[in-house]
């Protein structure tokens, strides 16, 4: 059996096709040899240990390393759409102030579940899952289309599935000092916590969308600053 896998050394950039938007759920792997390959990274999740997260590795016909969008340009975009998402939330936190005292809580997420029903418990998390997997499929797919359409319009290109890969020199096996342990705990509990526990407990309704947002914003925003990031990737190429 051939083995299609090659290890590619390099460094990931972002991306701008207009200099102000980030291409979001992309990322470009810019080799040694000098070779592109287009990363479809929805996140900046790796995985743990040998459960690695593969990602479509695809190829253009046209150069894209003129779309690099540097880190301080980065930071700008991420800045001004903070802010934004800060007016946003602001306005949010007035409405929701003013609904809480004119509409029935129970209107919006359902009655609780509570003292707990097992099965009501279990209905309630497979409400949310569905809601909240039908909305990542969704956005991942929209990313692909808008990213295939910007780089035919702007560089008169297209695109080859090239494979599939993830990031290799990612290890878990180096000491790590516990201050950075300690937020990475605290993290894992707030998604338990949102995503098992608290679900469990409301029947969803425009509940799971609000949380699916928040999840979407923490942890599925494509926004990772990359910037010369050395990286080596293990690709394995499809069979033709």
């Amino acid at each position: 059996m051939v083995d299609n896998s090659k290890i590619e050394k390099g460094e990931l950039f972002n991306l701008s096709f207009d200099d102000k938007k980030v291409v979001l759920g992309w990322v470009l792997l810019l080799t040694q040899d000098n070779e592109e390959y287009l990363i479809r990274q929805n996140s900046g999740l790796i995985g743990f240990g040998k459960h690695k997260i593969k990602r479509e590795i695809y190829k253009s016909n046209v150069d894209l390393r003129d779309k690099i969008i540097s880190k301080d340009e980065m930071k700008n975009v991420m800045k001004k759409k903070s802010e934004r998402n800060f007016i946003g939330i602001s306005i949010g936190i007035v409405l929701s102030a003013i609904l809480r005292h004119s509409i029935e809580k129970s209107w919006i997420f359902g009655e609780t579940n509570f003292p707990p029903n097992i099965l009501t418990g279990i209905f309630n998390l497979m409400i949310f899952w569905t809601i909240f997997s039908l909305i990542f499929y969704l956005i991942s797919k929209y990313r692909k289309q808008r990213f295939l359409s910007n780089v035919e319009k702007f560089c008169n290109g297209d695109l080859d599935l090239v494979g599939k890969g993830y990031e290799i020199n990612v290890s878990l096996e180096k000491e790590v000092p516990i201050k950075n342990i300690l937020p990475l705990i605290f993290l894992i509990g707030i998604i338990v916590f949102v995503t098992i526990i608290l679900p469990f407990l409301v029947q969803e309704r425009l509940f799971a969308i609000l949380i699916t947002v928040i999840a979407l914003l923490l942890f599925f925003n494509g926004n990772t600053i990359l910037n010369k990031k050395k990286v080596e990737y293990l690709i394995t190429r499809m069979e033709k």
